[in-house]
């Protein structure tokens, strides 16, 4: 089992943006690690709208390094809270000056009264099926327990004996080994394990050229964001370039604002 830190924090349409045709001057930030750093926040969290990092209890929408499982430090997270919806998603590897389309990132429901959100950490990796409960039966052929015993003192009514745990060399009678009991039947398979639940939009890999598209929702504010990460130090810190953007559309009537 891989260790999980979480330093929590609470405070398929076809859109239609070409990244290109944005006219927002790209800026760049460093975040570093509180797990690293001592559960220093300060650097650690980064608000878009006001274009730098943001105190501890101050409002803010990404941070770095605030979940840690087993020897993977580099992750990012949005923010999460009961009015927060913010959510995140990996475009892949891709550079500012290449043409790609920002996809419509769909906010976390708005809860209603007395409702918590729940939020998921999947650390389990792509659903596996389950291992055999018992082990493979060992190779070779059968063995005939009657011929190994046919020359051996048991046949003729001679008794095992003790070697006792005395110094000195080991004096026994060399024979045929005893047979192997008959492998027990094989089980039937177990079923597969069911699919883990996928871990939340509030957390996305930190990967080295990678874009990524922050759908920024609170009470107050709703836009958009899209960041790469120019540079990592595993565990340590993590630098990105960034600009806001103009939301994608959303081509589906039928899907919910």
């Amino acid at each position: 089992m891989r260790k999980l830190w979480v330093l929590t924090l609470f405070l398929a349409l076809t859109p239609i943006v070409d990244v290109r045709a944005q006219s927002t001057e790209l800026s760049e930030v460093t975040l570093y690690s509180p797990i690293k750093y001592g559960a220093s926040f300060e650097r650690a969290l980064f608000n878009f709208q006001a274009g730098g990092v943001t105190p501890m209890y101050g409002r803010w929408e990404l941070a770095y390094g605030t979940l840690s499982v087993g020897e993977d430090h580099d992750w990012l997270q949005v923010a999460a809270s009961n009015t927060t919806r913010t959510a995140i998603k990996d475009l892949g590897a891709l550079n500012w000056n290449d043409s790609f389309q920002v996809p419509v990132v769909e906010p976390f429901p708005q809860l209603k009264e007395g409702e918590q959100r729940l939020v998921v950490v999947n650390a389990d990796g792509p659903n596996r099926p389950a291992r055999p409960t018992f082990p493979k039966p060992l190779p070779g052929p059968e063995v005939n327990s009657e011929a190994l015993l046919s020359g051996s003192p048991i046949r003729f009514g001679y008794s095992p004996f003790i070697i006792p745990d005395v110094p000195g060399p080991v004096v026994g009678i060399e024979g045929p080994s005893l047979p192997r009991k008959p492998t027990p039947p094989q089980p039937p398979p177990a079923p597969p394990r069911p699919p883990s639940p996928p871990t939340s939009p509030i957390f996305a890999k930190a990967v080295v050229g990678h874009i990524y598209v922050v759908h920024v929702v609170e009470e107050d504010a709703d836009y958009y964001a899209l960041f790469r990460v120019e540079s990592l130090e595993s565990g340590d810190h993590c630098t990105i370039s960034w600009k806001l953007i103009p939301p994608p559309e959303n081509k589906d009537p039928h899907r919910a604002k």
